[in-house]
């Protein structure tokens, strides 16, 4: 049981009474976990949005950048027009 908890999100466990400063701790570092949580995923749903804009050839051209290649490797090769 205490598992399962953990995995969907628990803050934490207890089997005694929590005092109410423990109490307001815990939501509080939950409201934070939150609040990181949306705002991560807020940049991860920009960023595919701004991958999603661009075109084939730019997409080619961000994996040879990601992948290490230098400005002048990349425009030494022959590419299709």
């Amino acid at each position: 049981m205490t598992v399962r908890a953990m995995k969907a999100g628990a803050i934490r466990l207890s089997d005694q009474t929590l005092s109410r400063q423990d109490m307001l701790d815990a939501v509080t570092t939950a409201i934070a976990r939150d609040q990181k949580k949306r705002e991560d995923e807020k940049v991860i749903l920009e960023l595919r949005a701004l991958f999603e804009a661009l075109t084939p050839r730019e997409r080619e051209m961000m994996a040879l950048v990601t992948a290490g290649r230098m400005n002048k490797q990349i425009g030494s090769r022959d590419w299709p027009c």
